[in-house]
């Protein structure tokens, strides 16, 4: 269960840190076209470009946040799952019989 949970999670992670760098692009082209206009008019309202700003440091701070946690939370799972796949190996060899280790 633990292990579903952090699949899970890794997945959502991965998914909005798949979000974030289109979404960074798009703002970004909209802050760059503020600029071009800001230009053109001298008397131009920049509230509406300060708020684009703000959104591209939220994103990346999501797209940091998320992407640390997803490679976070997969590697944890890998782990697990090669330490249970491991004890599972030396399990099937421990539990064989002797004439198994013996040479032929």
């Amino acid at each position: 269960m633990k292990q579903k949970l952090i699949l899970i999670t890794g997945f959502i992670c991965s998914i909005l840190n798949g979000f974030c760098f289109p979404s960074f692009g798009i703002i970004m082209a909209k802050v760059l076209v503020e600029f071009f206009k800001y230009q053109s008019t001298p008397n131009f309202d920049t509230s509406w470009t300060k708020i684009l700003c703000l959104i591209g440091v939220a994103i990346a701070i999501v797209d940091t946040i998320t992407n640390t946690a997803s490679r976070m939370l997969f590697g944890i799972l890998s782990k697990n799952t090669v330490c249970q796949i491991r004890n599972e190996c030396y399990q099937k060899i421990v539990r064989m019989p002797l004439a198994w280790f013996e040479r032929k």
